[in-house]
Parts: structure tokens; sequence; C-alpha cells
């Protein structure tokens, strides 16, 4: 296999492909003498054979993801990045003219620059450089340098280059952010916490230049959802301050990606079964567990894949960490039980310049505790570091037998070193017992049983979970041990949400749930809980509430007609006003509604004399109520 200098991602839907054309050709000719390929990836465009034909025009890697409902920047990114081979990652955009051995030049700066992250401004063409210019025979880039404007450094120009080592310890371009906006200067910010320089290429040699269209933020001011979204992104940028995203879902990574965390037990295996076991549970699943080599030989098989058998010559937990390959080092020997969420709410914490996070939920002690940071006999187990930064500390602890937290708090301070008490982190070094009952569970000293309720799936003892997700309908026909009930919504044909109960769930229940990419949360410890997902007429509402936000007026009244029950010519009403079919399944029954949404009394009456045997209800309004 060749190995390549660069990988250059260009993500875009329904995008033009006479402009995309000129961005992927300019691309490919700024490689100069370096290795490099371009990436497409079509994030759902409603005609796809635009990429196709220009990914086999200029011979192109390309993803193409269809099940694409909104148009998400930081994940069309992510999703040509886990194809991309390049040392050097670079993202631009459909719309960006490279001019030649621009990509060398940049490849260049950042070889000398150390560990880095690249910037290039951009020269903004005016309108009366059009498309058919460009697409001559020979670009006069003399010509587009002097009629070209330079637009500020307010974001990150419109190039951005890191390596691929650091591209997988962030992990991507942060998935929650949607539409356009603050994704690639979060991306940037998160480069920066991580250590790295933010270097913008200078160099005459360096130019890249944004052909001129019709600004897309027009079309987004108008649009509810757009807004919403763009709202959404600027609280995650200037709130979020961790390095590692996607933590608890990476819908587009590379196909093995790096553990966050790297969990090590120095005292082996068969010591943290019932543990082993509570992690597998974790909300957040990129993790791995590190064992001495000399502490498995009781097991003829591993319980799970992310387990790694290291060598480790003193059995030290400093002797271990060399084999992490994790971000971030959690040591958990001596650990009896951890709440399902405890490496969310310790990576949660793990921002800005923090190198260290101290579980401060301990021993079931409540958050506003000021006991916990006086507990000097405790080793140093549950607490998460910055493994490359704090290994020789941890040597040098282990070295001198004084491995406390308060030790390890005191050197921390005396090197600089911010760390800070993850309150929410709950974990236990008490052993439980658990004794479950009709009417209620006894789990010793654990103060909240929704915390540590995986101790008892990890016990054998089975329970019940509402499962949530956009994936739930692929669970339909897939084996499990538990019962499980599906209900699915849909409007127009086109699927909606799902929400579905697994009763008598067992472990490997739930590792199924996560394989497929579905959230859940217990609903009962008992194991005979009755829930009916979707009750009544809610769902039905809640179709009508996503049908206003799409048509963005409001209706004078909704009427909800059952499409069982025949009446004359039903059909014929969509002329005089705005229908939507909803549809619900729910185990073997089903539901179809249609909603006709009036735009004054006229029609309502009309609608409803037309279609009144078949009526289900009616709401009226947005302040008057429903009437059956």
């Amino acid at each position: 296999m060749t190995h390549l200098d660069m990988s250059v991602v260009i993500g875009f839907r329904d995008w033009g492909a006479s402009r995309l054309n000129l961005a992927v050709k300019s691309i490919q000719n700024s490689f100069g003498k370096l290795a490099g390929e371009v990436i497409l990836v079509d994030y759902g465009s409603s005609d796809p054979t635009i990429a196709i034909e220009i990914a086999e025009r200029f011979q192109l890697k390309l993803a193409q993801v269809t099940d694409a409902p909104v148009w998400s920047r930081s994940r069309a990114l992510n999703a040509g990045f886990a194809l991309a081979a390049g040392d050097l990652y670079v993202s631009t955009d459909a719309d960006m003219l490279f001019a030649p051995k621009t990509l060398e030049m940049v490849y260049q700066w950042w070889r000398s620059s150390g560990d880095s992250a690249m910037f290039l401004q951009c020269r903004d063409l005016p309108e009366n450089v059009t498309i058919d210019d460009l697409s001559g025979q020979q670009i006069d880039w003399q010509y587009l340098e002097s009629v070209s404007a330079l637009r500020p450094r307010w974001g990150v120009g419109g190039m951005m280059a890191i390596s691929q080592t650091a591209f997988r310890q962030m992990r991507g371009l942060d998935e929650r952010m949607t539409t356009y906006g603050r994704e690639d200067m979060d991306f940037a910010l998160r480069a920066r916490r991580m250590g790295l320089r933010m270097v913008w290429v200078e160099e005459k040699s360096a130019r890249i230049y944004h052909m001129w269209h019709p600004p897309t933020s027009v079309g987004l001011k108008n649009d509810i959802n757009a807004t919403r979204s763009v709202n959404i992104n600027r609280k995650i940028y200037s709130e979020d301050a961790t390095v590692s995203r996607n933590r608890t879902h990476w819908l587009h990574s590379e196909e093995a990606p790096l553990p966050i965390v790297s969990i090590v037990f120095t005292d082996g295996l068969k010591a943290n079964q019932d543990l082993i076991q509570m992690l597998r549970l974790q909300t957040v699943s990129s993790f791995e567990i590190i064992v001495p080599e000399h502490c498995a030989s009781d097991f003829v098989s591993l319980p799970d894949s992310r387990i790694r058998l290291c060598p480790a010559s003193d059995g030290s937990l400093a002797s271990l960490i060399d084999s992490c390959r994790g971000r971030y080092v959690l040591p958990l020997s001596g650990v009896k039980v951890i709440a399902r969420n405890y490496l969310e709410k310790m990576l949660d914490q793990m921002g800005g310049m923090t190198r260290l996070v101290i579980a401060g939920g301990l021993h079931g002690e409540s958050e506003e505790s000021d006991t916990l940071l006086s507990d000097a006999s405790r080793k140093l187990r549950g607490c998460m570091f910055e493994g490359t930064m704090l290994a020789a500390v941890v040597k040098r602890f282990e070295q001198e037998r004084t491995l406390t937290r308060d030790s390890f708090i005191a050197i921390a301070e005396k090197n600089c070193l911010e760390y800070t008490i993850a309150n929410g982190a709950y974990f236990l070094e008490d052993d439980i017992s658990a004794v479950a009952n009709d009417d209620e569970i006894s789990m010793g000293s654990v103060i909240d049983s929704d915390l540590f309720w995986p101790f008892l799936v990890a016990r054998d003892s089975e329970i019940s979970v509402q499962v949530a997700g956009e994936n739930i309908a692929l669970l339909d026909g897939v084996p499990l041990k538990g019962d499980l009930t599906i209900s699915t919504v849909s409007i127009d044909g086109k699927y909606i949400y799902s929400d579905s109960l697994l009763r008598n769930a067992t472990v490997e229940d739930l590792l199924t749930l996560f394989s497929h990419g579905c959230k859940f949360t217990r609903v009962d410890m008992r194991n005979n809980v009755e829930v009916t997902p979707v009750l009544g007429q809610g769902w039905a509402i809640d179709a009508l509430k996503r049908i206003v936000d799409r048509i963005q007026w409001t209706p004078y009244s909704a009427i909800f007609v059952d499409r069982r029950i025949d009446d004359p010519d039903p059909d014929t009403l969509d002329t005089v006003c705005y229908s939507s079919v909803i549809q619900r399944k729910h185990n073997e029954s089903h539901e179809d509604l249609k909603i006709f949404l009036t735009r004054d009394k006229q029609e309502s009456d009309l609608v409803f004399n037309s279609l009144q045997s078949s009526v289900k209800f009616v709401l009226l309004g947005i302040t008057q109520g429903v009437t059956s």
C-alpha cells in the first residue's frame, strides 16, 4: 500500500457539479510532489449521481451517507476522515479553489512547526468572477489575487489541517453539531487545549479562493430548526471545554478508533469479574482494560474483546501505563462497584488544561461532603489522569510507596498541573450484597440504586429497560434473551422515531443494544414491571407538533381521522386543506390516522362534517385544548 502524506476531505450536500469539479481539480493540482488523496462525502444529497460521476472522473474515494435527515458538516467530515490514510488530515469546503502547490506548502510548514494545527486564510472572489470564467482552459491566478478580498481571521480561514494522530485522540469533530456554525472553531479550540500550536500559513505561493455563491445564511435565518441548531452549536463551543468528543456515541468513526480511556487492573481479572461486567454497561464504551499477563492464567478466554494482556515486569501501575493506548488512564484495582455513568462523569470534567480528575462521589458520600479530600488513606484508585503527562509522577509515587490521593494532589500542585473534582462520579470500595424482594431492594451502602443498577445485572439479576434512539427499528428480529416490545411512528411514510421496552434484560442483551447504537434507561428494578411505550393519543399529538414545525404556520384546527373507517372520498379534501398521514406500529397492533390542518372555521366545518364518522379527536388552535 502506497504511503500517503495527506488526506483532504470535502463534505457537501446538494452542491452543483461545476463548482465541485473546480474544487477537486484544484486540490489535486496543489499537492505538488506530495502523495495525497481527496475524499468526497455526499451527506444526503437528493441527487447522488453527481458525487458518483465526479469521484469516478477524478478517481476519488467516496463516502455516501443516505440516511441523513439533517445536514451536519461535523458528521460529513468525520465520515470522510474515517476512510483517510494520510499523515496530515485537511478539511475544506466544496466552494474553495486551491492555487497550485498550496497544499505542498502547507505540508512543509506542518513538518517544520512541530505539534501544530495549520490554517490558511481565504480570499473571497467577487460575484463577477463566475464559474464559467473559472472553468476555462487555464485559471489566471494573478488576476484572482488582484480582485479577491482577504477574509479576516475570525474563524479558521477556508482550510484546517491536523495530524492523523491528533485527530484520532480528539475523536473527530463534534457530531452533536448540525447545520453550519462553530464546528470548525470548536475543533480548533480543542486542538489548542490539547497542546497544539495554532499556525497560520503565511506564504505567497499558498493561496485559497472562495468561489462566490448566494449566502446560505439567508435561508437559515427563516428556518426554525436551523436556528435552533446554530444556537446549540454556540452553546457547545462556549461551554464544553473537553478535548475528546463523541464519547458516548461516534456515528462516523474509523473502523478501529483509539480508546479514550485505558482502565488498569494491577490485580488481574479474577478479582474484578463483577466490575468488568459493570464496565461493559458504561454509557461510555470507548475504553480498553489493561491487565498484567501473569494475572490472566485462570481464564481460558477473555470475557470482552477490549481486554488487553500486557507485560508488567513488577506488576505496578507505572509498568502498565506504557502499554495504554487511551489518552487518559484510570486505575480501578480495589474498586467494587461503579455507577453506570462513572466514565462519562469523569470525562466531562477532563477539559481545558485539566490533567487529573478525582472522583468526588466516593463510598456513597453526597456531593456536598467535605470529608472526601481529607481521606489520605485511600489509594489512587478511581482517579483519571492524562497518561503521558503523569506517568513519571505515578512511577515516583509507587517507588516511594506514598500513592495516596493527598500526596498525588500535592505533587500535581507542585508541578502546576491542574486537577478537578467530579462530584457526580460515584464508586464504592466496599462489598455489596443485593437482595431482591417483591417490594424493595436492599443494597447495603449503595445510596442510589438508579446509579448502581448494573451491579444487579452483573450478578445475573434481570431488569427492565426503556430503549431509545434512532436505531430501535434495527432491533426487529435481533435475537435477545429478554422480551422486547417495539413501537414506531412514521409521518407520510417516513420513519420518525421509535420507543421500546426490554423486559428481563441480561448483560449480553444490553451489549446488543449498545452495538446497535441504542440508548437505554432502567425503568424499574422489578422484573414484573408493566410499561407500554407511546401510550394513548400522545404519539399523535407529538407527530402533530413535528408537522406544525415543518409547515411553519399555525393551523386553526387539527382533525385526526381514522383511515380504517370508510368515508366518502376523504382524499378529495386534500385539495381543500393541508393533510398528513401518521402511523404507529406497536407489536401486532397498527394505528393509521390522517391529520387535516385547517386555516379557518369554514375549512374546519367542511372536513368535520364530511368525515364525521371517522373523526377520532380534534385539536382546536394552540390554546383551546383538545376535544374528543
